[in-house]
């Protein structure tokens, strides 16, 4: 048998449909992990592994605690429930075994990373597909496959069932969902602190950062979503530092805002709201304020989490500065290079606005360009030769002038644009969106400053994701089409309906299961164990009650068939599970006693297939053969 051939028989596509398992689950899995198990995944499928790949399969948990870290945590435990599962396919391959619960855990644990009506599809789709390929010996098509779902309409019926079940009743634990991503680095995204000395190109990333839902519709290039206040620089570098808390009542300018936001990130326990928030409504998180920079920060971390808010666009009320953190807020570093003092000379003005409107037109005059790939920019003397940088460069700079003029200043990380969904009527909010601009305090008030739409800004005008992503602005220009606005059409239907089925899936939690329980006025211990038990019952029921199947009666000739496989289980050639004489005797090519097994196996054809009585013949050559 040539390769092929060898090939062609032992390709077994059921493995290839458990990796897109882990490609929807990117935002949060490694890029190593998917690659691994990928690859393991594509070799079990088209051929037969070495017994000794179920072992070496194993060196890579250590690689996962030295990624992930020695923690029980899901980015843990999942990638080593994948090792488990992974050698188990590979035996399963070597004897030519099929078990469908590996196939069931692996779809369940990578589920944990991708709460998706994406997923869910894809879930439903690869169980059924593999389930029918199993269960019927034709080729599929439309008729064998609605044949095959009437047959086994109770399994799956019952499947479906016990698996809503689980889905209530079993017990969740507090901050179980994972994290993002670890290995973001390099990435476009939001930063806890301002780095332009590290980074240097971004990649490209469309990760949703989270989903906001708004009481009324705001224009993109006034969304900005607020997270993280910095307020020491090295000249460059920008990072948060403690200042002394200062009580403020807030006077709104303009109409609130209420805002319902769900998480697909996490932010480092920072809360990211609407510019200005506000209060806090609601949130299923512990959640604080830091009154001096109005940012919300949480207890908890490494949680998918919902909060509902209170924004403004414009506040009115004056305040005063302490002189600390005015000190704080005009902080400079001990060493302003020459480039910085060059530039700043060139800026006219002593009021914000006069500066400001300076800087611009400096901005524009000396042909400064907005790229995310500037390249390695380690001082801001570079930045200033190359003229090239993205928000942060430019932000930084500006911070950096209005502070040498005597102008109280500060960065604030977080996103700005967001797609709106018309159909669901929320905002999606993507990786590439992120974004920092800058705060200035004049007249008593904090006001907004963005360098950005200075040199860039239509960056602005658009939003993050459809100015970086061309295919976004093309399919926005190919709208007029009728093909282009259909397509638009559904792809908006489906991603609210993913949006809704994922604002369930992760809203369920161990504080909603504790309002059900109540409302049935029941403790959350015994709404456990009722559910232990409807779970139990209802299996109880389908296999003694429901499921009313004939007791198969074997053939003589296939009770020895059986026997002979439980004396040679050492051999593994489970010659009952073979479709044809044929191939019983192929797995029998190899072995030691294999001219013996082949006069078996023609006894048991004439018995099985033909009216010649062989089985005593059959049961002096079982007595023959050797286990």
């Amino acid at each position: 048998m040539n390769f092929k051939s060898k090939l062609r028989k032992n390709i077994d596509l059921k493995y290839l449909m458990l990796i897109p398992a882990l490609i929807l689950g990117q935002d949060f899995i490694p890029t190593w992990y998917i690659l691994l198990y990928s690859g393991a995944l594509s070799y079990i499928a088209f051929f037969i592994p070495l017994q000794l790949l179920s072992l070496l399969n194993f060196v890579a948990v250590y690689f996962i605690f030295e990624t992930v870290g020695r923690m029980i945590v899901p980015e843990t435990m999942v990638p080593i429930l994948g090792i488990f599962i992974i050698s188990r396919l590979i035996n399963n391959k070597k004897t030519k075994k099929f078990e469908m619960y590996p196939l069931f855990l692996w779809i369940g644990a990578f589920a944990i990373f991708s709460s998706s009506f994406y997923y869910l599809i894809y879930s439903l789709l690869t169980l059924l597909i593999v389930f029918l390929y199993q269960n019927t010996d034709k080729a599929l098509s439309i008729k064998t496959i609605f044949k095959s779902i009437n047959s086994h309409k109770k399994q799956l019926v019952m499947s479906a069932l016990i698996t809503i079940l689980l889905f209530v009743f079993f017990p969740r634990f507090y901050n179980f969902l994972p994290t993002t991503n670890i290995n973001t680095q390099g990435k476009i995204g939001y930063s806890k602190k301002v780095d332009n000395s590290q980074t240097s190109n971004l990649l490209l990333s469309s990760q949703t950062a989270f989903y906001a839902e708004l009481s009324v519709n705001v224009s993109p290039e006034l969304l900005y979503w607020r997270g993280r206040v910095h307020t020491k620089t090295d000249g460059y570098n920008w990072s948060k530092v403690t200042m002394d808390p200062k009580k403020q009542t807030v006077k709104v300018g303009s109409s609130k805002i209420i805002q319902t936001i769900k998480y697909e990130q996490d932010f480092d326990g920072d809360i990211i709201l609407l510019n200005t928030p506000l209060k806090m409504i609601d949130s299923n998180l512990r959640i604080y304020r830091i009154p001096i920079t109005n940012e919300f920060r949480s207890y908890e971390k490494k949680k998918k989490s919902i909060v509902t808010a209170e924004s403004a666009l414009r506040i009115l009320n004056k305040t005063q500065l302490k002189d600390s953190n005015r000190k704080q807020y005009l902080q400079l570093p001990g060493f302003i290079p020459r480039e910085v003092k060059n530039f700043v000379s060139d800026i006219k003005g002593t009021n914000p606005n006069e500066v400001i409107n300076s800087f611009k037109r400096k901005l524009l005059k000396d042909n400064f360009v907005y790229t995310l790939s500037p390249g390695v920019m380690p001082t801001i003397g570079d930045f200033l030769r190359k003229k090239l940088g993205y928000c942060t460069h430019y932000s930084s700079l500006l911070g950096l002038t209005l502070r040498l003029k005597g102008i109280p200043t500060r960065l604030v990380s977080g996103f700005q644009g967001g797609q709106y969904n018309n159909i669901g009527n929320f905002y999606e909010i993507k990786s590439n969106d992120a974004h920092v601009w800058v705060e200035y305090f004049s007249e008593g008030i904090w006001k907004q400053a963005d360098p950005t739409s200075f040199i860039s800004p239509d960056r602005i005008r658009l939003g993050g994701e459809n100015f970086l992503n061309p295919g976004a602005i093309l399919n926005q220009e190919q709208e007029t089409t009728g093909f282009f606005r259909a397509f638009n059409t559904v792809r908006l239907y489906f991603d609210n309906l993913n949006y809704k089925i994922s604002l369930f899936l992760d809203n369920y939690d161990r504080t909603k299961q504790s309002e059900i329980s109540k409302a049935l006025k029941l403790g959350l211990k015994s709404f456990f164990l009722i559910g232990f038990f409807i779970i139990t019952f209802s299996i109880g029921i389908y296999y003694f009650l429901l499921k009313k199947k004939d007791k198969v009666i074997l053939h003589p000739a296939d009770v020895l068939l059986n026997k002979l496989d439980k004396k040679l289980k050492k051999s593994f050639l489970n010659l009952a599970s073979q479709k044809t004489i044929l191939d019983m005797k192929h797995r029998c090519r190899d072995h030691a006693q294999s001219e013996v097994l082949y006069e078996f196996l023609d006894c048991y054809q004439e018995t099985r297939y033909s009216n010649h009585d062989q089985l005593n013949q059959m049961g002096e050559i079982l007595k023959s053969i050797k286990s």
